[in-house]
Order: structure tokens, then sequence, then C-alpha cells
């Protein structure tokens, strides 16, 4: 007997606030013409009151398909907004979405990658260099961090 899967309620309603952002984006081909148009408009991450105002669908229609994005792992709703720390993701090297892990073990990475005892053979000028980037990958660590304590 195949059972049916029951869909689960979404992680929390969204408030017009809350920013939804595209993880991974879903085969468009099983999709219809104005849910497609909502993952290319989701592209880049928007607040729930934008998404709805530029939606032609019904409000209770567009919750249930980004409540089907977010159950299938291609969305996620964010109270914050830590797209807006992209140079810092970029350092690291990270996407969305963020756990402590991530951040610790992308930041103990390039600390090892990047610190400039570990590069001998570097000129003074690389060895400064190298400094100055660790520099910002500490800046960075620091934020991401804040940043996803502040949203727990």
């Amino acid at each position: 007997v195949d059972s049916v899967a029951k869909p689960r309620a979404p992680s929390f309603y969204p408030s017009s606030s809350t920013w939804v952002h595209l993880v991974l984006p879903p085969h468009v081909s099983c999709l219809k013409e104005e849910e497609t148009w909502i993952v290319q408009f989701l592209s880049e991450p928007r607040t729930f009151s934008e998404l709805l105002q530029h939606s032609f669908l019904p409000r209770s229609e567009l919750v249930q398909f980004l409540v089907f994005l977010e159950q299938v792992g291609a969305l996620s709703f964010l109270e914050s907004a830590p797209f807006l720390l992209q140079e810092e993701l970029r350092l690291l090297g990270l996407t969305l979405p963020l756990t402590i892990e991530k951040i610790k073990t992308a930041y103990r990475q390039s600390i090892r990658k990047y610190h400039p005892d570990a590069h001998p053979e570097s000129t003074d000028e690389e060895y400064h260099a190298l400094g100055e980037k660790l520099i910002h990958i500490q800046a960075a660590y620091h934020r991401l961090m804040a940043e996803v304590k502040q949203s727990s």
C-alpha cells in the first residue's frame, strides 16, 4: 500500500518583512508559468511583501507554493537578511543556509589556507597581503557568527 506523504507545516508563516531566499532552483520544466516566474524573481532574495506585490497568484496560493519549495529544500524563509553579508560569505567560501558549524569549519580552513606563516616562500609584500586578508577573514567570521546567533 502506497502511503501519501502529508504536507508538513512551514517552519513559520512568512510575515511581510520575512526574506525569501531561493537556495536551490527546482526543475523549471515541472512548474506552471506563474511558478516559473516566481522562481526567476527569487534569483535574488526578496521580502515576502515584495513578492506579494509582483506576483499574480493569490496570497494563499503563493504561500502554498513557497511552503512546497521550502519542503523540498529549495527555499529558506529568513527573518533577517544575511545576503547583505555577501562579501563575508565570499571570503569564507560559504553559501546559505548558514549554521554555526559551517561558519567555524570554513573559518578554520580559510585561516589555514591564508595564514602568512603557512607561506614561508612568500615575499614581504605577499606576506603583508596575506596578513591583511587574514584580518578580513576574521572580521567576516565575527559578523557571520553574530548574524547566525541573532537569528537563532
